[in-house]
């Protein structure tokens, strides 16, 4: 992905350079013509452009954004309601990533939303023992939950490249 960057960027240099036309508006087509040169040549090549990997971790950044908004309102909920009645619990969440990078990153966005706490991964590293605020059912783990997870779990491996 980084020689991807760096040739994006000279494309994107090599188009001012030709123009003689140093300006903003400039900068941006020879950026868009970077792009299309680089994607025609990433395409013979049988690779992915490395753009839909960063509009991937633009969309993963504002998911887990939305998510924490959302968390946030359902935990002050819990919290400024007359009677507490919470029942925190531990599940075992399955996993869909296998890599070291992804299985963190996806912990780490579960931590960051309130209500949950990763707390360990399984020997076989195919599930995450998660807290949870507020478990209905002991056994299973909570449809929010996994629907986020999901989420997740797609948006890293979409940054990843896999």
């Amino acid at each position: 992905m980084s020689s991807q960057i760096a040739f994006h960027f000279i494309l994107m240099l090599a188009w001012v350079l030709l123009s003689d036309d140093f300006s903003l508006k400039n900068l941006v087509v020879g950026y868009l013509v970077g792009g299309v040169v680089l994607w025609f040549f990433e395409r013979s090549r049988g690779e992915g452009l490395y753009v839909w990997r960063v509009v991937a971790a633009i969309k993963l950044v504002l998911v887990l954004l939305w998510e924490q908004v959302k968390s946030t309102f359902q935990v002050a909920a819990i919290v400024l309601s007359p009677r507490i009645s919470i029942r925190p619990g531990v599940v075992t969440v399955p996993l869909e990533v296998t890599g070291d990078a992804e299985i963190t990153t996806v912990a780490n966005m579960i931590s960051l939303t309130p209500g949950t706490l990763t707390i360990d991964v399984s020997e076989d590293r195919k599930s995450l023992y998660v807290h949870v605020i507020d478990l209905d059912d002991p056994k299973s783990v909570p449809g929010g939950l996994m629907a986020t997870k999901r989420r997740f779990e797609a948006l890293v491996l979409g940054v990843s490249g896999r």
